[in-house]
């Protein structure tokens, strides 16, 4: 058979040798020889490729002397190792010189191995793949290519491209200044960012140089003229190196640092250009507010009952598939420059590609279409793209979309959110059809663009969702005439997933859902399990690897506390827990490592701590007010008949319909996350007078603990201005009184309120003390009125109902709250983890200090010996007296299973017990020092501090960590295995492992 003929591939340049100080010296060196001698004849691209080809000579011959030299010292010490070993060295002599020389043996056998561990990867680096199974795989290369018969509508023989473009706003170009911004030529300090910005591990292109060569050519003040020319006729003519127009799979990383500049200056000026509704890859926006939205809609839908339905669109191909005269001439439309387009037009379509088959290179072909997945510039590339198609749904008045319902006449119409009808996340689109109209017009908007850009829609994987959940017989009906599934609805066990968000619309669909994202989360755990890890590992997979798989959704999707985050808490606590008893509270867990903890993220806390996202937003609002933010505020309004300011719902539980949204809705985890914070009480609230009127009465309602008041009903439903009038002679708020001839909505109510406050069942909170006057004082403090004043306004003290709410309920001001909390450091300085520091309970203190407890974190141990002290910390272990607690079977007393003399607590258990004492002799005669006395180092055990004094806190934890592990297991092994507990042997056992560890 013999092996399968693999062709030499391409050369990957070692990153490893840029940290090496003596090929930095060298290279810059040779740079300057270089650039004495190159050929000014040749034009800058030329000159560039020349460099490179010296670049790639440069890293081969370095590497080539660095692998000899390597190779040749690793002898040597393995020479000399063996060559000590036989000479029979005395033991001290073995202990101080042996790890000398092993230590310089793995670092040599270190970069040994990181260096075959690259040319091993040089096959599937170069597609960014990470299986092995990609070696025994070949590609397949591409025969056909698609190409556009016609760009000319079927029907009405218009140009189907100008079609299209007309629905683009005349006014969405760039100014002139972006004009200018966008064509200015690079700098070296852009050029010098952009290599530094970019990833050290990112895999190189076709000409093997990393990022990290050019980091050190870009600094070499000989190179700076040639770069500086060769970046800005790349920018304005399109004039490009040769070698960055033949990209076999990756692009070269000099030609990605020019079109990640690029894409830094797209970025900066596409934000006016782009609708809101397209969150992928830009700035400011957020995957989740898409997600966000449709949660948001789908619960107005099933309060309103709708019959609207949306549409996940699936675009084929969607990067592959963009055409070079389409993008040329959408990118005119929106009045980039004209040699910024040929520059992009040059760089993406009239590149050479081969292909990589088992390590030989294909003939080169040429590009004809498609964005390169991968390169920087292509998302922002692609969004301006697909811009026109989104533009022609949204500005078209016929095409209804989602409109929000409202059940409180309150909500004032500026906040009211536009119809919803798309959003997008790159190419991921959910567009919204009220009735067939919406569908017609949508499948010719998609046929518009199919004709124009090369563009597919596979109608066969769109997904198609019933809002409200309910059966669409007659939309189904509709969807199969046009090739569509039918509807997702209710009877369908899992719901439709958009951008990983569920859009559940059951209770069942979610729950089915969250059980999976559980399932999945037991999954990973198992596999970790299987891994040696310390307690600390274990929590750094944990909130790196396993957690972060939920953020993602918990940030939209509520979920029970007492169903998916006590299973998540449970399998957590297996995970960590696992050979571990009696356990660690799990609170004691979520604590920061220098207290006690491990800094396990609370599942709990940290979705609350999620929304800080919206609640920035919400409580500081910008103009214009972005759409998903519009979309909250209707609904938190909507919650309540009588609220007519989000800050209310933000602020004032009471003024919360409790009954309307189900625990997984966003806005109980808004709520949720503003009551844990307890903004009220931890800021100086102040609040105008007009704006307290339109308060429900609860809001300021505090009852005595000491004389509460009796039940009241009625008080519920009434807001402070059916109970309190503004008096504007004294510029404060007082009870309604039928002496001042107030007009009184609820006469019975407010007589049972002022007799409740004269009777003090009732006390204000400051913010309305503040702004309240009792009826006795009302008349000590009147001022007088100007007689026209009080001509005009007269009728404010009349019974006249229409004339009084004139005078009351005046448009509300809110602005007092937002200056109170923006001055506040309570959104602006907020982060997740201070906001879980803040709402998380408090633990009793360890009696360690939070010095001790770095030290030891920062001792390095085995993960057994880190365990067990741990425990020990934390009075976790299992001894005779705890298990006897706990009624364990075959614990049938308190007694030390050794001695069999006292009742085995932790001391006895790790040092007071005579065998386990004697253990503890011999280690410290074995490194001379004198006996350690059982009162110092049980000190040591409850406190972390060193009870010797001349021995460094590190050096001590680690003859206590590994003599403890030597005793556990022996106990162990005395218990399970009828092994005798011979302390001399134990001893032994404990100096051996310190001193490996120690080599090691």
């Amino acid at each position: 058979m013999g092996p399968s003929p693999f062709g030499k591939g391409m050369w990957r340049g070692n990153p490893t040798i840029l940290a090496h100080k003596a090929f930095r010296q060298q290279l810059a060196r040779q740079l300057s020889q270089f650039f004495q001698h190159i050929d000014i004849t040749f034009s800058p691209q030329q000159q560039w490729d020349q460099l490179k080809k010296f670049l790639k000579k440069q890293m081969q011959h370095y590497s080539r002397h660095r692998t000899n030299i390597t190779t040749r010292f690793l002898a040597q010490l393995q020479s000399k190792r063996n060559k000590f070993l036989r000479s029979k060295p005395s033991p001290a002599v073995l202990a101080w010189y042996l790890p000398i020389i092993e230590q310089q043996i793995s670092a040599a056998q270190k970069e040994v191995c990181d260096t075959l561990a690259l040319r091993a990867g040089t096959r599937w680096r170069e597609l960014g793949e990470t299986s092995a199974g990609y070696l025994k795989r070949t590609i397949e290369q591409r025969t056909s290519q698609m190409t556009i018969s016609q760009l000319t509508h079927p029907q009405s023989g218009e140009i189907s491209l100008q079609q299209l473009h007309q629905y683009v706003p005349p006014q969405l170009k760039l100014s002139a200044d972006t004009y200018d911004f966008i064509l200015e030529p690079f700098s070296i300090e852009d050029l010098q960012d952009g290599s530094k910005r970019a990833p050290r591990t990112s895999s190189p292109g076709p000409d093997g140089l990393p990022y990290g060569i050019w980091r050190l050519v870009f600094h070499h003040p000989d190179a700076q003229d040639l770069i500086f020319q060769v970046y800005k006729q790349a920018l304005l003519d399109g004039i490009f190196p040769a070698s960055w127009k033949r990209p076999i799979s990756l692009s070269n990383c000099d030609s990605k640092i020019f079109t990640r500049l690029l894409n830094k200056r797209i970025v900066h000026v596409s934000n006016d250009l782009i609708n809101p509704q397209q969150t992928g890859f830009m700035t400011n926006r957020f995957i989740a507010e898409n997600g966000l939205t449709a949660r948001l809609i789908i619960e107005n839908a099933k309060t309103a009952n709708s019959s609207t339905i949306a549409l996940l669109l699936d675009l084929e191909k969607a990067y592959d598939r963009i055409h070079p005269d389409y993008l040329h001439q959408t990118l005119q439309l929106f009045a980039f420059p004209l040699p910024f387009i040929n520059c992009i037009t040059a760089l993406f379509f009239n590149t050479q590609i081969a292909i990589n088959i088992n390590g030989h290179i294909s003939t080169s072909i040429i590009q004809q279409r498609g964005l390169r997945q991968g390169d920087p510039i292509s998302p922002i590339l692609f969004n301006l793209a697909v811009e026109p198609f989104l533009r022609s749904i949204q500005h078209d008045s016929l095409y209804n979309g989602y409109r929000f319902t409202a059940h409180n006449l309150a909500i004032a119409s500026p906040l009211s959110p536009a119809p919803i009808k798309a959003l997008a996340y790159a190419d991921d689109f959910l567009v919204f059809l009220k009735n067939q109209s919406d569908l017609t017009r949508l499948l010719l908007y998609m046929e518009l663009y199919q004709h124009a850009s090369n563009a597919r829609f596979n109608k066969e994987k769109t997904q198609t969702l019933s809002l409200t959940g309910s059966p669409q017989t007659l939309w189904n009906l509709i969807l199969q005439e046009h090739s569509f599934p039918p509807c997702d609805d209710r009877t369908h066990p899992q719901p439709i997933i958009y951008l990983d968000y569920p859009l559940a619309t059951t209770s069942t669909q979610l729950q089915n859902f969250m059980d999976n994202l559980l399932n999945n989360i037991k999954h990973h755990c198992n596999i970790h399990l299987q891994c040696n890890l310390s307690i600390r590992g274990r929590a750094t997979v944990i909130n790196t690897l396993i957690l972060s798989k939920l953020w993602h959704i918990l940030r939209i999707v509520g979920a029970s506390q007492k169903g998916f985050h006590q299973k998540l808490k449970s399998t957590l606590i297996q995970f960590l827990g696992y050979q571990i008893f009696p356990r660690i509270a799990y609170q004691k867990l979520c604590q920061p490592r220098n207290q006690g903890g491990i800094g396990l993220i609370d599942s709990i806390r940290q979705q609350s701590a999620l929304q800080l996202r919206w609640l920035e937003p919400l409580l500081h609002l910008t103009d214009p007010i972005p759409p998903h933010i519009r979309c909250l505020i209707h609904q938190l309004i909507d919650s309540h008949k009588f609220i007519s300011h989000h800050f209310m719902v933000l602020l004032f539980p009471s003024c919360r319909n409790k009954g309307k949204y189900n625990i997984d809705s966003p806005i109980h985890l808004i709520t949720k996350a503003i009551d844990d914070a307890n903004i009220i009480s931890n800021i100086d609230l102040h609040i105008t007078p007009y704006t307290a009127l339109q308060l429900p009465l609860n809001i300021i309602l505090q009852a005595s603990p000491t004389n509460p008041p009796p039940r009241r009903p009625g008080f519920t439903k009434c807001i402070i201005n059916d109970f309190f009038v503004f008096d504007p002679t004294i510029n404060k708020l007082r009870i309604r009184d039928p002496t001042h001839q107030d007009y009184i909505k609820h006469p019975t109510l407010c007589k049972r309120l002022t007799r409740d406050i004269n009777n003090h069942h009732y006390s204000f909170p400051p913010f309305f003390n503040n702004i309240f006057i009792p009826l006795f004082q009302v008349h000590a403090q009147r001022q007088p009125i100007l007689s026209q004043h009080h001509t005009n306004h007269s009728s404010i003290f009349s019974t006249t109902q229409d004339i009084l709410e004139f005078s009351t309920t005046p448009p509300v001001n809110f602005t007092p709250f937002s200056q109170v909390i923006s001055n506040n450091i309570i959104f602006h300085d907020w982060s997740s983890k201070s906001y879980r520091q803040l709402t998380s309970p408090k633990c009793s203190p360890t009696t360690i200090s939070p010095q001790n407890w770095n030290q030891f974190w920062h001792t390095p141990m085995y993960h057994r010996a880190r365990n067990l002290i741990f425990r020990i910390y934390h009075d976790s272990l299992p001894t005779a007296k705890k298990l006897y607690h706990f009624k364990f079977p075959a614990i049938s007393t308190p007694l030390c299973r050794i001695c069999h003399t006292r009742q085995e607590d932790i001391n006895h258990f790790l040092f007071l017990c005579p065998n386990k004492q004697a253990v503890w002799t011999q280690v410290w005669n074995s490194i001379n020092v004198f006996d350690l006395r059982p009162s110092a180092f049980l000190h040591f055990l409850t406190t972390g501090d060193p009870p010797l004094s001349y021995f460094t806190h590190s050096n001590l934890i680690l003859i206590i960590s590994y003599t403890c592990l030597a005793i556990w297991r022996a106990l162990w092994d005395f218990i399970f295995n009828n092994s005798p507990f011979i302390p001399k042997k134990i001893a032994h056992i404990a100096i051996k492992s310190i001193l490996s560890f120690i080599s090691s």
